[in-house]
């Protein structure tokens, strides 16, 4: 601006000037140096200088800090008015920059092994700046993680500066193979007497058993014949299905039998049998309905006998019980009848067949022998104990005896009736 001055002396003399005073052109150069903020940290700083105007200088920053520099910075921009001893002044706007670390997280799977949780992650964790925190989609904050299921596992790591890095963690399910060895007893026949041994190997112990017969051991026995599931679950859910077949073992039993048999219309006959292989005791069941091991007082025929066993094997077998050839032989002595007079007589014997014998005569008699008979022909049938018979027709002869008649002879005479014989 003009400035006017009056001087006045000590005589009272004066005198008037106006002084023009400019402003001179003084520049303030601000130079910073920028210490940049870590990712997310407060950690930036600005230290500034200044050249030109004249000390000393005041600071105004729009954080509301009138310190030189100023420290602990977010990223970001501030802004700084400096002041020198004239009231010269320079304003600059200074940025603070974000460093950007890289943090690289490698991970080590174990994979979890069927529906069990066996899985686990560890991680180890390199850039940044230690320490680190750790934030799971799972809730937890612990560095590594295990017994973990089948999915995605997702980490976030934060270092000491807000510096931070994700990684999704796929964790698998291991293929596991459980196999099942069976040794098997085969149920002889019909009885329940099979079993089933069975071994696993692979997967993890303990193991569980379900069979579909409701059974949850680990082995079966008094088994019948069949097939027989059995579904196998180890530690960590994995399974194994196998169907096993018991067979049946079919024990061979041989019948040997002893006949005896009967003789014509008796029942004499008999059949005793003999029973080898399976397992005693047997029972016995025969179609006459006799439970009986053997049998007696048989007529001919076919006897069926089925044998079981203790385990249910069976043998049937046909019996034929025949009838024996007897021969019954009739021999007789036989008296004649002399001429007309019934004084004949037959006297028979028997061989063969088995006493007592019973005898039927064409004349109703059944004596065994006949007297007091005509000349003529006799039939007799002839029945031993067993129905056996025999039949003969025996001839009763005529004795005819010879008479001898020697006459005297008295000749009649003339007409008269004086003759005679003697």
């Amino acid at each position: 601006g003009t400035y006017t001055v009056t001087v006045t002396d000590a005589n009272g003399c004066t005198a008037t000037l106006d002084v023009p005073v400019a402003t001179d052109d003084v520049t303030l150069t601000i130079t910073e140096l920028i210490t940049v903020a870590i990712c997310t940290a407060e950690n930036g700083a600005i230290d500034v200088s200044v050249e030109g105007g004249t000390a000393p200088y005041t600071y105004s920053w729009n954080t509301g800090s009138t310190d030189e520099d100023l420290t602990n910075l977010a990223p970001g921009s501030y802004t700084v008015t400096i002041t020198d001893a004239n009231g010269c002044t320079a304003e600059k706007t200074i940025e603070v920059t974000q460093d950007i670390q890289t943090l690289t997280i490698t991970p080590t799977v174990t994979n979890t092994t069927c529906t069990g949780s066996t899985g686990a992650v560890e991680i180890n964790v390199t850039g940044g700046t230690a320490p680190y925190t750790y934030e799971w989609n799972t809730g937890a904050t612990t560095k590594d993680l295990s017994n973990l299921a089948t999915g995605t596992y997702t980490v976030t790591v934060t270092d000491v500066n807000g510096c931070t890095v994700t990684l999704d963690v796929p964790v698998a399910t291991d293929d596991v193979t459980l196999t099942i060895t069976e040794l098997i007893t085969a149920a002889i026949c019909t009885a329940e007497n099979g079993a089933i041994d069975v071994s696993v190997t692979g997967g993890t112990a303990p193991y569980s058993y379900s069979w579909n017969t409701g059974s949850t051991d680990e082995d079966l026995t008094n088994l019948a014949p069949g097939s027989y599931t059995v579904t196998i679950t180890d530690a960590n859910g994995c399974t194994a299905e196998k169907t096993i077949e018991v067979t049946q073992d079919i024990q061979t039993l041989t019948i040997t039998p002893t006949i005896t048999n009967t003789t014509c219309t008796g029942s004499t006959g008999a059949v005793e049998i003999n029973v080898t292989g399976g397992t005693a005791p047997y029972t016995y069941e025969w179609n006459t309905g006799a439970t009986t091991k053997d049998l007696s007082n048989l007529a001919t025929g076919t006897y069926t006998v089925t044998v079981t066993d203790a385990n249910g094997c069976t043998a049937t077998l046909d019996v034929p019980v025949a009838t024996d050839d007897v021969t019954l032989t009739i021999t007789e002595l036989i008296t004649a009848a002399i001429c007309t007079a019934e004084n004949g007589a037959i006297d028979v014997s028997v061989t063969g067949g088995t006493a007592p014998y019973t005898y039927n005569w064409n004349t109703g008699s059944t004596d065994e022998d006949l007297t007091n008979l005509a000349p003529g022909s006799y039939t007799v049938t002839i029945t031993d104990a067993n129905g056996c018979t025999a039949e003969k027709t025996i001839a009763v002869t005529q004795d005819i005896q010879t008479l001898t008649i020697t006459p005297t002879v008295t000749n009649t005479t003339c007409t008269g009736s004086t003759g005679a014989v003697e």
